[in-house]
């Protein structure tokens, strides 16, 4: 009977682990390139992700298919990982120390060459250092005898294989079995385990360690109380500070963590890049989008980026698009501590981009920018900088509140208040601002109980401090007016609006935009009362100052044409209705989508009208 073939290790390496999961197809792909003639094959991807298991498990499966396997470990460079004793002891040769390296490596070179059979080289962890670099360390080892194959894992992105095997996390159904198989036994509800994989973007490493943790943390009885602190809490939190064993190494979760992805090869610009990442969305962004962000009009940075990338820690497809993995936000939002002066650049442009007058023209354009300024708010550490990040809440608000995302935006303001009530000695005018904001908020739900106590706070704040003629006081009465008009007190409200016109007619002119919205304010109130005749020529020189002083296609056009739409539904007057309806839709279509509150009710009432009148 043939006894299995066992080949020579030239050097010894750690087996697998031991709850290797999945990665057939990927195992089969490895060995059908090296098979097929591909001699240097690379296995590129995400550090943690399981490029060295998969290797480890491919010698594993297939190592009586190779007469000598060489198992290298780069640290360093790749000619200072071949100069070590028990490499040259089991090729048979003197290792010759000197001042140049260089000779022991040639030495090796030549013993691996008269090695007969065929035989497998794996360079773990490869990363292409300035010293490989020069002297073609790489290239000379490709040019082992064709009986040799090259297999490299690395985080780098190198256009130099026969061969490049992008590996990616694991899938979700796969993720959790390697969570579950590490738990040994400790109960791990697989629905539970599924949302906590989810928010690190199942990465394999990650999965492994969270699971030993999970094991070894007595005060949680469930994955979902272990989610639930994880989310409150941070990675470096001590009660997540356990001893676990990967490779049979001591370790913790966050120990090995930062021993996996050590930033101390990174240089000053890399670093600040990555806190830049950090505190964005983790969707894929465009380089040229990020740099203008950046404000980097000079393109100083791009080079770091695109380093970043070759490095294994940003993500691309395309070089057009790059993204950070929700994994690594996690951890490098621990490690890198980005603070408002490290992203001061960026929250300057978002701060510019989500004005109010921008927001209001092209609502549906900066729904984009509410998931990054949710990210920075987020990510990025304030202290000091309160007045910042609640200017930052408030701008949010503005997005969501043009989008009629009411309760989104009652969160945002919310968090605002709640900023500026620490600092309202010396910020009054931002509290009462925030109090209007939050009380519109509320009555824009129909909320009027919790709106009035807050629209009057704010009201005597500014009478007190800025008196009956400042145009902060006249937003605070007619928003007062806008609340009892909405609970149908009428005679309350109508001698507020009508002081609220006054002051914005002697102080802005009867041209502003503002005086606008003061017509229609009132016109709303006798459209209310079903006094139409009084109603109408409001609305209509509302949109004349609208079309004139903004565009035509402004939100607030729609606005007014919605208006004198219903109004003339009201009256019968059914062709004049369905003209301003249809110019209302189509500017809502265009500038707030479908889904917008003002779209949906100017369609329904579109189609309320007579199908005699469609012609």
């Amino acid at each position: 009977m043939n006894q299995p073939h066992t080949p020579v290790f030239l050097l010894p390496f750690y087996p697998p682990t031991a709850h290797f999961k999945g990665r057939q197809a990927e195992l089969d792909s490895l060995h059908t390139h090296l098979q097929a003639g591909k001699r240097t094959v690379l296995v590129n991807g995400l550090g943690g992700v399981g490029k060295t298991t998969l290797a480890q498990k491919y010698v594993q499966e297939h190592e009586a298919e190779y007469a000598h396997i060489l198992w290298l470990r780069q640290s360093g460079s790749i000619v200072t990982s071949f100069i070590s004793p028990a490499l040259f002891r089991n090729l048979g040769i003197e290792l010759v120390s000197g001042e140049d390296m260089y000779r022991p490596f040639y030495d090796a070179l030549r013993a691996l060459n008269a090695l007969q059979g065929k035989n497998l080289l794996i360079i773990d962890n490869y990363e292409l250092t300035d010293t490989d670099l020069e002297n073609d360390t790489l290239g000379r080892l490709c040019t082992l005898p064709t009986h040799w194959r090259v297999l490299c894992t690395s985080r780098n992105d190198v256009d130099f294989f026969d061969e490049t095997m992008r590996l990616d996390v694991l899938p979700a159904h796969e993720a959790i079995q390697v969570f579950q198989a590490n738990t040994a036994g400790k109960p791990a509800d697989v629905a539970e385990v599924g949302e906590l994989l989810k928010m690190i973007s199942y990465h394999t490493l990650m999965t492994e360690l969270l699971a030993k943790t999970y094991k070894q943390c007595l005060q949680f009885g469930t994955v979902g109380e272990l989610h639930a602190y994880l989310k409150a809490r941070s990675l470096q939190d001590q009660q997540l500070d356990k001893k676990i064993y990967v490779d049979r190494q001591a370790t913790t979760l966050y120990a090995h963590l930062s021993a996996v992805f050590s930033l101390a090869s990174l240089t000053e610009d890399e670093t600040w890049l990555l806190k830049q990442w950090v505190v964005l969305p983790t969707a894929p962004h465009s380089a040229k989008d990020f740099l203008t962000w950046i404000q980097d009009s000079a393109l100083a940075y791009e080079n770091a980026l695109l380093s970043l990338t070759e490095k294994g820690w940003l993500q691309t497809d395309n070089r057009l698009a790059y993204s950070l993995h929700p994994f690594l936000q996690l951890f490098l939002h621990q490690e890198l501590k980005p603070t408002l002066p490290d992203c001061e650049k960026m929250w300057d442009y978002f701060i510019d981009v989500m004005d109010i007058e921008n927001v209001q023209a092209h609502p549906l354009a900066h729904q984009w920018t509410i998931a990054v300024g949710e990210a920075m708010v987020q990510y990025i550490d304030f202290t000091d900088h309160e007045e910042n990040q609640a200017l930052l809440w408030n701008r949010i608000c503005f997005v969501y509140t043009f989008l009629a995302d009411y309760s989104n935006a009652v969160r945002c303001a919310k968090k605002n208040l709640i900023i500026y009530k620490t600092i309202a000695n010396e910020k009054y005018q931002e509290y009462a601002t925030s109090l209007n904001c939050l009380a519109g908020l509320y009555s824009y739900q129909g909320n009027y109980t919790e709106a009035e106590p807050l629209f009057q706070e704010a009201l005597q704040i500014r009478k007190e401090k800025l008196g009956e003629q400042h145009l902060d006081y006249i937003t605070s009465l007619n928003n007062l007016a806008y609340l009892y008009n909405n609970m149908s007190k009428y005679t309350k409200a109508l001698p507020l609006y009508q002081k609220v016109l006054q002051t914005i007619k002697k102080e802005l002119s009867e041209k502003h935009p503002n005086y606008a919205v003061a017509l229609t304010n009132l016109a709303n109130l006798y459209r209310d009362q079903s006094n139409y005749t009084k109603a109408l020529p409001l609305y209509q020189e509302a949109l004349k100052i609208q079309k004139k002083e903004l565009n035509n296609k402004h939100p607030n056009c729609a606005v007014s044409l919605h208006n004198i739409g219903v109004l003339y539904f009201k009256q019968r007057n059914y062709k004049q209705a369905r003209v301003c309806l249809e110019e209302a839709y189509n500017i809502c279509i265009e500038k707030l989508g479908e889904q917008h509150l003002l779209t949906q009710n100017t369609k329904e009432w579109l189609d309320k009208l007579p199908r005699t009148h469609m012609l």
